[in-house]
C-alpha cells in the first residue's frame, strides 16, 4: 500500500513507556516510528523515562512518575502541570486522532482531552485488565469495581483496537459499547526462507554455544510469575527426569528473575538452561528464535503476544496453554500448539512434539504462513482505519478549538 499524501497529526497517551520494557512499549514505539516514517505528524505523551534515549522520532511530553515496584513499573502520577502541557498541546496543534493506549491515568487525560476538544478517539485493548486486578486484590468484588471504572474510560474511545476475535470478545465481556476493529500485532523481522532461517540458526549456535545441541527450546518475555514462568521450570525439572536432553533460554527481565534462578538451581537445572536477562540486541535474538525447535510460552495473561509472531517469522512455532487468549489465530497441531494446564501434561506435550521433527517442520511453516505479519503491514491497517475514524467521526463542538484553556478538572 502507498502511503496517503494527507498528513495526519497523531496524538499517542500511553503508561508504558521506556525504561519500562513489555509488549504495550514495543508497540507505542513501533507506531511511533512507522507512522512518523509514512509522513505522519507524531507526539507522545507518557510517563517520565528516567533519563533513558529513546529511539524515536515522536516528540515526547513526559510525566513526572511513582515507582510501584509491587506492579513493577513506573506509575504516572497526575500532575496538573503536565496536563496543562498536554491542553496547550490540543489547543495549538489540534491533532486528527487521539490514539489512548491506556485506561489509566495517561489515557484518562487524552480521553478527556478528545471528548473536550471533539476528537476522534481510539483505544488499543492490551491487558487482561480484570484478571489483574483479581490477581492483586484477591477480591472478585473489587476487581469488579475496578473494571467498572476503568470502562468508564475506555467507553470513552470512538473505536477500540483489538489484536483478534477472542480479544474482541472480551473486551465485551468488560462491557465495550463502541464499535471495535482488529489490527493485528506485528513484528519489525523478516526471514524470506528456511534458508535465511538456518544461516541465523548457525549464527546461534556460534554466539550462545549451541553447536549441536539437541532440543532447544526457549521462553521470550517479562520474567514474572503472571506469566507462568514458574510453571515453566517444574515442566523442565519433569523433562529433565525423563531423560530428555534439552537446553532451555530464558530470554527477558523482570522482578521474578531471581527467583526463577533460584528455583533453577534448586532442581539441578543450571546446565539445561540459559537465563539470558534482556536481548538489547534484536539481531541476537532472531538468532535465538531461528535456532530454536520450540518456544514455550504458557502464559494466560497475554492478550497478542509479540513472542509468537517473533517466533513464527523464523518458522518456529509455539506450544501454548488451552483457552490462552493470545493463541486465538492458533489452530491446534497446524500452526502450533496447545496443552492443558497442567505440568505433566504440558511435559508430555513437549516430548510429542519433539519426537516427530517432519510434523514440527511442517507446523513451523504454517506459524510462518498464518501468524507472522510485518509491522509495516499492521500499520498500514491502522493508517486506513485513522483515514477512516477521522473521516465518519464528525467534530462534535464545531467551536472547540475557540474555547478558554480552564483548569483540567472537569
Amino acid at each position: 500500500m502507498e502511503a496517503v499524501s494527507r498528513q495526519l497529526k497523531i496524538a499517542y497517551f500511553s503508561d508504558n513507556f521506556y525504561p519500562v520494557l513489555d509488549g504495550v512499549t514495543k508497540v507505542v514505539e513501533t507506531y511511533c516510528k512507522h507512522m512518523h516514517g509514512r509522513g505522519h505528524s507524531v507526539t507522545l505523551f507518557a510517563p517520565s523515562l528516567m533519563g533513558y534515549h529513546a529511539d524515536t522520532p515522536a516528540k515526547i511530553y513526559e510525566c513526572s512518575v511513582m515507582r510501584k515496584k509491587y506492579f513493577g513499573y513506573y506509575v504516572a502520577k497526575f500532575d496538573p502541570g503536565f496536563a496543562a502541557a498536554a491542553e496547550r498541546y490540543i489547543i495549538e496543534e489540534r491533532p486528527d486522532i487521539i490514539h489512548i493506549h491506556t485506561p489509566f491515568a495517561m489515557g484518562r487525560l487524552g480521553a478527556k482531552l478528545a471528548k473536550k476538544y471533539g476528537i476522534p478517539c481510539v483505544f488499543t485493548f492490551h491487558s487482561q485488565y480484570k484478571r489483574d486486578f483479581l490477581r492483586y486484590t484477591k477480591s472478585h468484588l473489587i476487581s469488579w469495581l475496578f473494571t467498572k471504572i476503568i470502562m468508564t474510560v475506555i467507553n470513552k474511545s470512538d473505536v477500540a483496537f483489538t489484536m483478534n476475535a477472542a480479544c474482541e470478545k472480551l473486551l465485551r465481556k468488560y462491557g465495550y459499547k463502541k464499535e471495535i476493529r482488529i489490527v493485528r500485532n506485528a513484528t519489525e523481522y523478516e526471514c524470506g526462507s528456511i534458508e535465511a532461517a538456518a544461516a541465523a540458526a548457525r549464527q546461534a549456535d556460534k554466539e550462545f554455544s549451541l553447536a549441536g545441541q539437541k532440543n532447544v527450546m526457549m521462553f521470550v518475555g517479562r520474567i514474572f510469575k503472571q506469566k507462568n514462568v514458574f510453571f515453566l521450570v517444574e515442566v523442565l525439572k519433569i523433562l529433565s527426569a525423563q531423560g530428555l536432553d534439552f537446553k532451555f533460554i530464558f530470554a527477558g527481565e523482570g522482578k521474578d528473575r531471581a527467583a526463577l534462578q533460584r528455583l533453577i538451581r534448586r532442581y539441578g537445572l543450571l546446565d539445561k538452561t540459559l537465563v539470558l536477562g534482556h536481548i538489547a540486541d534484536r539481531a541476537a535474538l532472531s538468532w535465538l528464535y531461528a535456532r530454536a525447535d520450540l518456544i514455550l510460552f504458557p502464559s494466560l495473561y497475554d492478550t497478542n503476544s509479540l513472542t509468537q509472531i517473533e517466533a513464527a517469522a523464523y518458522y518456529t512455532p509455539t506450544l501454548f496453554l488451552e483457552n490462552a487468549v493470545t493463541a486465538d489465530l492458533v489452530t491446534a497441531d497446524v500452526n502450533g500448539y496447545f496443552a492443558p494446564h497442567n505440568t505433566e501434561a504440558y511435559a508430555a506435550k513437549v516430548i510429542n512434539i519433539l519426537s516427530d521433527p517432519e510434523k514440527l517442520k511442517s507446523v513451523g511453516q504454517n506459524a510462518h504462513n498464518d501468524i507472522y505479519i510485518t509491522w509495516q503491514q499492521s500499520v498500514e491497517a491502522a493508517e486506513r482505519n485513522y483515514y477512516d475514524i477521522t473521516a465518519r467521526i464528525k467534530v462534535n463542538a464545531a467551536d472547540a478549538i475557540m474555547r478558554p484553556q480552564g483548569s483540567f478538572s472537569d
